[in-house]
């Protein structure tokens, strides 16, 4: 095909976007085309060699449509024939979709705001799932008890008055059961206490095992269209600096390998960057207190710092050896995303950013 032809062939596809986007959003004309130069779309169509300006119109509305309401961004690969995205779209070659939405993995310091920025992604993308601590996750266990069948026999047998709630609480995975433990009420004595000792933190599995399961289920997580809170940083690299003694270095080789798994899959990293620490904390220290007063939270994470290997190993006591912790683990993730997923993340000041268009179609 001449270039003349491609010119008008592409100039047509542009016509029939434009008055796509004029008849669904009641623009006139000058709008609408203006709405269609911004995105993706647009550029890609423009670039002969990706070969768009052959699609029909109606597959090219239905990219437009998908890009503007879903949140994707588009990119093709040419040396395959596939048009796909970072995020990620979009037409095997040879007919039939493949359509996949951007996953969503919030991160950031405790206090940082990652609930926050959970629940509004979530009002903005109403057809993503969303994954909270807790609750069970294709990729992430903190909160969860990861038993084998027997030691879930047993669990029933020891709590049977909790029986039916545990089962609903319950997600098979081969021969693995996993237990959404905290997110089940009662006044039992040691259940959560028992329970906490069947996940995979704090030192439960050795650092082999431990890697094996992590690795295992991003492995094999092939999702689309979710949003995660704290379930690529926050939980795995607090278990690997204070149980498991794990070296910087040693932890960013651990995300060069998870780095590598991931490849080619839609997912991107919205990091929460807390730069005063100190202040942060103090603000959660009053916001995760009851009526009267009482400290909920901070007792518990003094606790959890202060008991484990490396906090006894480093004196870590108190609010100061908890901010020096905090400040190392901010430091090693700047490093994370900095050396090993930086085309993957969007780093937003804590309790300063705001939702936009562009968070959310085109972070790279």
């Amino acid at each position: 095909m001449t270039d003349e032809r491609i010119e008008t062939v592409t100039g047509m596809c542009v016509v029939a976007l434009t008055r796509h986007i004029m008849k669904k959003e009641k623009l006139d004309y000058e709008a609408a085309y203006r709405k269609l130069f911004a995105t993706e779309l647009y550029k890609l169509l423009q670039d002969a060699a990706t070969r768009l300006f052959l699609e029909t119109n109606e597959y090219l509305c239905e990219v437009y449509d998908r890009e503007i309401e879903m949140g994707w961004t588009l990119c093709m690969n040419t040396s395959t024939g596939i048009v796909i995205d970072d995020k990620k779209l979009i037409r095997k070659k040879g007919g039939g979709d493949i359509l996949h939405k951007l996953n969503y993995f919030i991160e950031g310091l405790q206090g940082a705001g990652k609930s926050t920025l959970v629940q509004k992604l979530s009002e903005r993308l109403p057809r993503y799932t969303v994954f909270r601590e807790g609750d069970y996750s294709p990729v992430e266990l903190a909160w969860c008890a990861y038993t084998t069948k027997e030691q879930y026999q047993d669990i029933l047998a020891q709590y049977p008055s909790l029986e039916e709630e545990i089962r609903v609480k319950t997600v098979s995975e081969g021969e693995r059961r996993i237990i959404c433990y905290t997110r089940i009420l009662t006044e039992i004595p040691d259940f959560h206490k028992n329970l906490e000792k069947l996940e995979i933190y704090n030192g439960n599995l050795d650092r082999a095992s431990f890697e094996v399961v992590v690795l295992d289920r991003f492995g094999k997580w092939h999702g689309e269209g979710q949003i995660f809170e704290c379930s690529m940083f926050q939980n795995i690299i607090e278990n690997q600096i204070l149980y498991l003694g794990m070296e910087d270095e040693e932890i960013l080789a651990f995300y060069r390998r998870l780095e590598k798994l991931l490849d080619g899959r839609p997912y991107r990293i919205l990091y929460l960057d807390v730069e005063d620490i100190a202040g942060t904390i103090a603000v959660i220290r009053k916001e995760r207190s009851d009526d009267a007063g009482n400290e909920l939270w901070f007792p518990l994470m003094l606790r959890y710092l202060e008991e484990s290997p490396y906090g006894k190993a480093h004196g870590l006591l108190g609010l100061e050896g908890l901010l020096a912790h905090l400040e190392h683990r901010r430091d090693l993730e700047r490093r994370i995303i900095e050396e090993v997923f930086r085309e993957k993340t969007a780093v937003l000041k804590a309790k300063e950013y705001q939702i936009s268009e562009s968070m959310i179609t085109d972070l790279a």
